[in-house]
């Protein structure tokens, strides 16, 4: 009896090459750029015409890091005759990079020749072919053609370049034109600001490099950090040496850099337009290419932190927790990226609710440096976040009494979180007051106006006032539709503001009015409890009760708080009490 029992056992078959290849598209489109790399992989083993998950098979392997087997698909794409011209490009280019990395300069300039590439990359090729004949002749004939090249091409990339090569042949004067050239360009990155830092304070005059240093941090954030370190070495004597001799892996990867942050910009730009129109789009834009362009940057030059923090972002923005944590962990504490590279740890942490490693990500920068005020507000956010109301408020607390006196361009973030915090307390007047005084620091931030506008309509006072700073929010809104801070948690936005125009006109009244801009704002944001619930309110006053029960029950779907869970479900029995 055993033995017919196991008999009749079935062994479940292995997952078949359609299967694979199907995981690899599911996994690709929910952005998981690990799996689809190991699912396209396992598929082209087993597929008859295995050429058909190359191109997938590639730019996954790449955007994964994997560089030994993403070269093995760049080779058969590059030799196949009828390869997408997009993926073929970017093939060759990862190919030519790999030959830089390895001295095999001939070898990178065979695979840009004698092949039309895609338009997009043509400044990328310029830039590759560049630095491979500086390893192969000199910079200086590597300079020339350079300038051939910008003359008839897309030259946005290439005036930082040019002054990496000019300074490597001793013209320092003209290399600072170069860098003067790249700061005005719309395109490139942070690299151009802290490579002509660097430029400064090994060849300007007295001054320069402390006086590009101090405009430059007024930006705040990573460019104070910048201004830190580079105090810390001129005290020490000991100027910059970054980039005074650019190497060819170093230049293309700064290549590659530079066109993945420009396309993650670009990237980011067109989602967001694309939502305020109100076309239908994925929940995340896809940075595939831009994530490629970072791994490349990095095979080419680890040290490249920037690239590193590129990287490290759009897997997080991916969910790839694991993978973000272990991109930004390299970063030393000397960099003045590892405040937000720590960042994007504790974000990571966040995510995945280990919130006490979290916490012990920011404690442990603080000791490296005591000083950032940004650090400290998260860290209190975390707190609060936490339920450790206490703690939070007492950091927040210290902070702004600091900062109220010192200053700092973000106090009226610190105000804001506060006031938030005493407006759950029911500590109206304390709130209002730190409301009215992040409107004060920052009188066109949106995110301040639309807090002390929503304050106001919520409790149905002053409502001119509110009406005026929720439609100057609204003027003001966001570049995207949704940004996010440093631990990765959204921001006020566009649908945000549109609530509370339409909270206003409920709170007057003006019931109609108020469900025009509560549909849109529940069109803009979906996901929000809040905004569900005064849409269902609307509906309600309206007599349009149905609609207004199938609201609140869909709130009550959305996560909402404790106490908005329990006021949904009242309405759900009740209804609301008639109008005074």
């Amino acid at each position: 009896m055993l033995a017919l029992t196991s008999a009749c056992v079935q062994t479940p078959k292995p997952p078949s090459a359609v299967g694979h290849y199907l995981s690899g598209r599911l996994a690709a489109q929910n952005m998981d750029v690990e799996s689809a790399a190991a699912n396209f992989a396992s598929a082209g083993q087993n597929l008859v015409d295995p050429g058909a998950i190359t191109e997938p098979a590639f730019i996954y392997h790449l955007a994964a890091g994997r560089h030994d087997a993403a070269a093995r698909y760049a080779a058969d794409l590059a030799g196949a005759g009828d390869t997408d011209v997009h993926r073929a490009s970017l093939a060759r280019l990862y190919l030519a990079a790999s030959a830089i990395r390895s001295g095999d300069f001939d070898g990178a300039l065979n695979q840009t020749s004698d092949f039309e590439f895609e338009e997009e990359f043509i400044p990328l090729r310029t830039i590759i072919e560049t630095w491979a004949k500086t390893g192969l002749t000199s910079p200086g004939a590597a300079l020339i053609y350079l300038d051939q090249r910008s003359e008839v091409e897309f030259s946005g990339f290439s005036p930082l370049h040019r002054a990496f090569l000019l300074e490597r042949v001793g013209e320092y004067d003209e290399a600072r034109g170069a860098y003067e050239q790249a700061l005005v360009t719309l395109l490139g990155s942070r690299l151009k600001f802290s490579s002509f830092g660097a430029f400064l304070e090994r060849h300007g005059e007295a001054g320069d490099a402390a006086e590009f240093y101090e405009v430059l941090s007024q930006n705040g954030g990573t460019t104070l950090r910048m201004r830190e370190a580079a105090r810390r070495r001129e005290k020490a004597g000991v100027p910059s040496a970054r980039y005074s001799a650019v190497t060819p892996s170093q230049g293309a990867a700064a290549g590659f850099y530079e066109l993945g942050e420009y396309v993650f910009e670009i990237t980011n730009q067109r989602f967001a337009a694309a939502s305020r129109l109100g076309r239908r789009v994925q929940s995340r834009p896809n940075f595939d290419l831009p994530l490629s362009m970072a791994q490349t940057a990095l095979m080419l030059d680890p040290e490249l932190h920037d690239a590193r923090i590129l990287a490290a972002g759009i897997l997080g923005t991916y969910q790839q927790y694991d993978a973000a944590i272990a991109m930004a962990d390299p970063i030393p504490a000397a960099s003045p990226l590892y405040v937000q590279a720590q960042l994007l740890i504790a974000a990571a942490y966040l995510a995945v609710e280990r919130d006490d490693e979290a916490i012990s990500v920011l404690n442990e920068t603080l000791q490296v440096h005591p000083g950032e005020a940004d650090l400290r507000w998260n860290l209190a956010r975390l707190y609060l976040y936490q339920g450790s109301d206490d703690l939070g408020l007492a950091e927040l607390t210290a902070l702004i009494n600091e900062v109220d006196v010192g200053g700092n361009d973000n106090a009226w973030r610190y105000h804001l979180t506060r006031g938030a915090v005493q407006m759950n307390d029911e500590s109206d007047s304390a709130a209002e007051a730190d409301l009215r005084r992040a409107v004060e620091l920052a009188p066109d931030e949106p995110e301040a106006l639309n807090a002390l506008g929503y304050f106001w309509a919520e409790r149905g006072e002053n409502l001119e006032e509110a009406f005026d700073l929720i439609e100057k929010a609204i003027a003001l809104q966001p570049k995207t539709p949704i940004s996010f801070d440093g631990l990765g948690w959204a921001r006020s936005d566009l649908g945000d503001f549109v609530d509370s125009l339409g909270w206003a006109h409920y709170q007057m009244g003006n019931f109609d009015d108020a469900i025009v801009h509560l549909e849109r704002a529940a069109t803009l944001r979906p996901d929000n409890a809040v905004i569900t619930d005064h849409l269902g309110d609307a509906y309600w006053r309206l007599g349009r009760e149905r609609e207004a029960r199938y609201q609140w029950r869909a709130a009550l779907e959305l996560d909402p708080s404790e106490d908005l869970a329990d006021t949904l479900r009242q309405k759900l029995e009740n209804g609301l009490e008639p109008t005074p």
